[in-house]
C-alpha cells in the first residue's frame, strides 16, 4: 500500500510562462516525510500548454472537431536510504 504520495510531498508553482524557443531550469521543492521508508517512489511531472477556454457556440460547429494537446513528462523516483532493496521471490518447485 502506498504511504507516501508524490503529490503530497512536491509543491510545484502553479504556471511558469515561458516565450517561444525559451528555456527555462525550473526547481520543484520535495519536503521528504520525517519517517524513513524502504524502496522508492516513482511518478512523474506533466508539463502542458494552458489553453485559452474556446467558445463552443462559434460558427460553422459542424464537422470533425479534433483537438491536439501536447505534453511532456518528466519522470521522478525519491528513495531516503542508498541501502539496495533486495527482492522477495519464492519459486514454486519446478
Amino acid at each position: 500500500s502506498l504511504i507516501h504520495s508524490l503529490d503530497e510531498l512536491m509543491t510545484p508553482s502553479e504556471v511558469i510562462a515561458l516565450a517561444g524557443n525559451e528555456t527555462k531550469v525550473i526547481e520543484i521543492p520535495l519536503q521528504m516525510p520525517k519517517d524513513a521508508f524502504e524502496g522508492y517512489l516513482a511518478g512523474g511531472l506533466r508539463i502542458t500548454e494552458v489553453k485559452e477556454e474556446e467558445d463552443s457556440d462559434a460558427p460553422g460547429g459542424e464537422g470533425v472537431a479534433i483537438k491536439n494537446e501536447f505534453a511532456h513528462v518528466v519522470g521522478v523516483v525519491v528513495s531516503n536510504t542508498r541501502d539496495s532493496v533486495q527482492p522477495e521471490l519464492e519459486l514454486l518447485d519446478v
